[in-house]
């Protein structure tokens, strides 16, 4: 079982929001989304401009989504 990237906690948890939610709310391409998302693309290997929109679209910062632990009190 794959370990929920910290993205995908943020997409689902914090904002209750579908991949296809996000990717037309941050203006990113539901494939890209979905990679970065289910961890098969490294987030830290996306551009800054799309972790950004995508931030944005969370009403989080950069950081908040490059994190590498879930913090579980949350």
């Amino acid at each position: 079982m794959r370990r929920p990237t910290k993205l995908s906690y943020l997409r689902k948890y914090k904002n209750c929001l579908t991949v296809a939610q996000l990717a037309e709310k941050a203006g990113v391409n539901i494939y890209t989304l979905t990679n970065i998302d289910y961890g098969r693309t490294d987030i830290n290997k996306v551009s800054v401009r799309t972790v950004k929109r995508i931030a944005d679209a969370l009403g989080c910062s950069i950081e908040d989504i490059l994190e590498d632990e879930i913090n579980e009190a949350n």
